[in-house]
């Protein structure tokens, strides 16, 4: 996230670390990368993240996950073994700092790097999904949206305007849901784009898997959808990507970014920096339909 959340302070932060891993905090720096949870560098060797109002039982499956995947940057257990520590209605979580190279989201630097995404993409479907749970192939509908701030009712009339557009994607999105084969389910990351791909001195690696699920393994390959990736994942795992379920998990991105960004204007906000991605990304969402 661009700044920091409301209700959750550095001092916040520092006790936490404290209470669950015995670690002291000599230093704190927000970092503004990425869109959904919140992040700090933690002196040297720490990186922190810090979620607001999270599924805490989905999320804490899917962190626990991580811990059973060789290519991911996976979080440090707390004293008593947990994947996060609950403060309130945040979630923290604590990682080792690692050096590496990073990478915005948007596209692929080259060929190279697309491949080794989708390397990493076909070890994580190979591995035994012991802790995550299953996709359940729905998607949420936007709520309405209460006048809580500058962005609400240019909102509230945006999804309006095209409620029939909103309406005939998700009457879609049931139509391919329903058309997914069990038999074919993977341990999914969710987002393997090239903002959580990182070059290390150890190799390449997957970050952020808070969204971690079981699922056709088109909830990932869609990220990565070429010709030449989907022939390569087809080569290596013997499993054909099928085009309508790559559609399914196109439209349960957009139609997720909508109910996020619906959920959060219809809460008390003031403009921020968040404020003002959030309303972009509204736009260009609305824009593709």
């Amino acid at each position: 996230m661009l700044s920091p959340p409301d209700g959750f302070t550095e001092a916040d932060l520092v006790s936490a670390l404290a209470t669950h891993w015995g670690v002291t905090a000599d230093s704190v720096t927000y970092r503004a990368l990425g869109f959904g949870s919140h992040h700090w560098q933690v002196g040297a060797d720490w990186f922190a993240t810090v979620d607001e109002s999270p599924d805490f039982t989905r999320l804490s499956s899917a962190l626990r996950t991580a811990m059973d995947v060789p290519v991911a940057i996976a979080p440090v257990p707390t004293r008593t073994g947990e994947p996060l520590a609950r403060t309130g209605d945040f979630a923290v979580t604590l990682y080792p700092y690692v050096d590496g190279e990073s990478f915005d989201f948007g596209d692929f630097r080259d060929p190279a790097h697309r491949q080794a995404t989708l390397d990493m993409v076909v070890d994580v479907h190979h591995t035994p999904p012991a802790h995550a749970l299953t996709d359940d192939f729905t998607a949420p509908v936007p709520a309405p949206i209460d006048d809580a701030g500058p962005y609400s009712r240019p909102a509230a009339r945006l999804l309006a305007e095209h409620a029939p557009a909103l309406a005939r994607l998700r009457a879609r999105h049931q139509e391919l849901a329903a058309t997914v084969d069990p038999s074919r389910l993977v341990l999914t990351h969710g987002e393997p784009h090239p903002g959580n791909t990182m070059l290390t001195a150890g190799g390449w690696r997957l970050i952020d898997w808070d969204t971690a699920l079981i699922a056709p393994p088109e909830r990932d390959l869609w990220h990565l959808a070429t010709p030449e990736t989907l022939a390569a994942y087809e080569a290596a795992t013997g499993v054909q990507p099928l085009p309508d379920l790559l559609e399914l998990y196109r439209i349960g991105w957009d139609l997720n970014d909508l109910a996020e960004v619906a959920h959060d204007f219809s809460r008390p906000h003031t403009g921020t920096l968040n404020d003002d991605e959030n309303w972009a990304i509204l736009q260009d969402v609305v824009a593709r339909l």
